[in-house]
């Protein structure tokens, strides 16, 4: 990468808009929850599924896609995505089987992860050499951005609407970024050669990046089980209305995003990337009695919600943060964000079904949602582990 190339802020804006879109198919399921399960009659277990079976394509392979975008052109891998999650969503929007939306969110998952594991080289190339830890730590933010922004709009269109119209506005949206990307990617600086595939196993294999795709697997099955059961519980448990449900979910989510925000400029502060994740995901393990405590008020575990999405915010950020130093190599960044996202979509997977049979197994009348936290303990302290590991790492 050339050191006197000048950091395109407006073209790496665009590029995570990219990610914000595809991100916000997994934002319009938590709050609609509900609605599936009456128009459907989806089970709880079922309704776990719905959350995670976006991630089943990525979860056994996702580090490959990596290797797939430096073969096809990183460019057209994510054009490619974008365009594969907007369509399965329109068509999803047309069924009138429970089975049917659940392989829909296979293909719109597809196009999810091929979406994110071909724009982080994007972003790599419109940045700096001194900017690229930054560039890439912002990338984080397109999960927690693209989830509440379809979260606070879903509330209001599912308070009036029906939930096709929810699936419907989700593809339009992709569409519209789409057509931007397509515009701006065209005027990234070029690579000065293409990737090779060589050194892939042994970039697997690393132990740098097998912690942080580890790191990434067990805060993405935490942040899952809050962010994707909040709004359902209060919803169901509580009698809030959908709105403001969404709003709780959502301000979880929010929390996440000033979290992310938070770890890159600690870190131009002079803190350690590794060091925020630890500091995140210890103070997860201390939330985790609090959130479904269902012996606390309703105001007590909103608040714990609310911080654990702030501290937790500091993970995914600071593991995208140090991609560039993990990575060892331009070629290797691509793969090491599909390591990422291997992580991300195997804890996206086994997080909420887990949590949801644990709640659904209590011998009690309703939902006991405390037996999902010693799991969120557990979670919460690999991934400080994994934090501590790192530390140790360049």
């Amino acid at each position: 990468m050339n050191e006197t190339l000048q950091t395109s802020w407006f073209k790496i804006l665009i590029l995570i808009g990219g990610g914000v879109a595809v991100a916000l198919q997994v934002g319009k399921v938590p709050v609609a929850l509900p609605y599936l399960q009456d128009e459907l009659g989806i089970s709880l277990v079922q309704a776990g599924w719905m959350v995670s079976i976006f991630a089943l394509v990525a979860a056994p392979f996702a580090a490959f896609l990596g290797m797939v975008a430096n073969w096809f052109g990183h460019f057209r891998t994510a054009l490619f995505g974008l365009m594969l999650s907007a369509v399965s969503g329109l068509v999803a929007s047309t069924v009138s089987d429970g089975d049917v939306l659940l392989i829909s969110r296979v293909f719109e998952g597809m196009g999810y992860w091929l979406t994110v594991t071909s724009i982080p080289l994007l972003i790599y190339r419109a940045a700096s050499d001194a900017d690229h830890p930054t560039a890439l730590a912002l990338w984080s933010l397109f999960l927690p951005t693209g989830s509440v922004v379809m979260m606070l709009i879903s509330g209001v269109v599912l308070a009036y609407f029906d939930w096709r119209l929810l699936w419907v506005l989700t593809s339009v949206m992709i569409l519209c970024i789409t057509a931007a990307i397509f515009i701006v990617g065209r005027t990234l600086p070029k690579p000065a050669a293409a990737p090779q595939s060589s050194g892939f196993f042994a970039m697997v294999f690393r132990p740098g990046p097998l912690l942080a795709a580890l790191a990434f697997g067990q805060y993405a099955a935490l942040y899952f089980i809050v962010a994707g059961f909040l709004p359902l519980i209060f919803i169901s448990d509580e009698g809030f209305g959908s709105m403001a449900a969404a709003s709780i979910g959502g301000g979880f989510i929010f929390m996440s995003m000033i979290g992310s925000l938070g770890a890159s400029w600690l870190n131009r502060k002079g803190m350690r990337f590794s060091l925020l994740i630890v500091i995140g995901a210890g103070s997860a393990a201390a939330l985790s009695f609090l959130v479904f405590n269902t012996g606390l008020s309703i105001e007590a575990r909103i608040a714990a919600a609310l911080a654990m999405g702030l501290l937790t915010g500091l993970i995914p950020s600071s593991l995208f943060g140090l991609i560039p130093s993990l990575a060892g190599s331009v070629a290797a960044i691509s793969v090491l964000s599909g390591m990422l996202a291997q992580g991300s979509a195997i804890g996206q997977l086994s997080g909420p079904p887990l949590a949801a049979a644990a709640a659904a197994a209590a011998v009690s009348e309703v939902n006991n949602w405390n037996q999902a936290t010693p799991y969120m303990v557990v979670l919460a302290l690999g991934t400080t582990l994994c934090g501590l590991l790192l530390m140790r790492q360049k």
